[in-house]
């Protein structure tokens, strides 16, 4: 929302000093520069800064919006976010970073884990399955039930 404001802020602030410039009464600045050149600097000031606004919206307040709505997810489940403490030097971001990647990648090994643990369970019952299976049909085989034997097979 504040990169919309400063960009509005500054579209608005580009025309109206432009505007000011040109609608003036006298002829020649106080530099001796005539209307035109002032109205061309003072748009070009106000080009700067609506580009340096979306610049900074683009690369700053854009993804920290998304990490901060990201941040507070957990928060829409009933549950608490996790606060790695304050952020307010390279140092500090560092460590926080350091924190999230080691919570992350701690994460992403115990459900690997725990996903292998159900693959391999399955295997087993599968195994365990067929080897009950075919113990039946091999005594159905062997006793002659052949009515038992083409119901399995």
């Amino acid at each position: 929302m504040g990169m919309v404001v400063d960009i509005g802020t500054n579209t608005s602030d580009l025309i109206q000093s432009s505007a000011r410039v040109l609608h003036a009464d006298q002829p020649l600045d106080k530099d001796g520069k005539s209307q035109s050149s002032a109205a061309v600097a003072v748009a070009t000031k106000g080009v700067a800064r609506l580009t340096g606004s979306i610049a900074k919206g683009a690369l700053v307040d854009i993804p920290l919006a998304l990490t901060e709505g990201l941040h507070n997810m957990p928060a829409l489940y009933n549950d608490k976010p996790r606060d790695f403490g304050p952020v307010d030097s390279a140092k500090a971001g560092g460590i926080v970073a350091a924190k999230v990647r080691l919570v992350l990648s701690l994460t992403i090994l115990v459900i690997d884990r725990l996903i292998n643990i159900f693959i391999e369970f399955g295997f087993w019952l599968l195994r365990w399955r067929c080897r009950s299976f075919c113990a039946t049909v091999q005594r159905c085989q062997k006793r002659r039930h052949m009515g038992l034997y083409k119901r399995y097979c």
